[in-house]
């Protein structure tokens, strides 16, 4: 009985020991994750543009104050653009769409600038697969009510 008993004693021990190092090895495999930067996101109107200086700043509504604010952000080689190729082509009072990260010299570092174009409103055409049975009142419609005057001065409808 005694070789039963140290036997599940020395199992005890290697599976604290394989799996201690299994969970402790995890915290080694996941990294330091607040070195991850958070990507933000912003919507709003394109107030000015430094083309030479790689920022442009935008105009947007901060939803926990309700109020609008401005905020610069920096374009780098990195930057991906859609609907348009570079921030050259983006115009004041675009409207856009930008996710960044704010880098560790706390500047905001745009990771993608969509600039929304307005999509062009046509009414559509309905046509019908028929025509319209009647176009206007007929002639006989017309005349079936007739004002007549009567001696109080008022109007009366008689019909036929």
């Amino acid at each position: 009985m005694d070789w039963r008993r140290g036997l599940s004693i020395v199992v005890l021990v290697s599976s604290i020991v394989i799996f201690g190092r299994v969970v402790f090895a995890q915290q080694d495999w996941a990294g330091d994750i607040s070195a991850v930067p958070d990507v933000q996101w912003l919507w709003g109107e394109v107030v000015s543009l430094d083309t030479a200086k790689g920022e442009v700043v935008v105009r947007f509504l901060d939803y926990e104050t309700e109020q609008d604010k401005e905020v610069s952000i920096a374009v780098d080689e990195k930057t991906t653009y859609e609907n348009v190729n570079s921030l050259a082509q983006i115009k004041i009072a675009d409207t856009v769409s930008v996710d960044y990260v704010v880098d560790k010299d706390a500047r905001n570092v745009a990771k993608n600038i969509s600039v929304e174009k307005p999509e062009e409103i046509n009414a559509p055409q309905i046509s019908l697969p028929f025509e319209p049975a009647l176009k206007s009142a007929p002639e006989e419609l017309s005349d079936l009510a007739q004002p007549s005057e009567e001696s109080s001065g008022q109007q009366s409808i008689e019909l036929e």
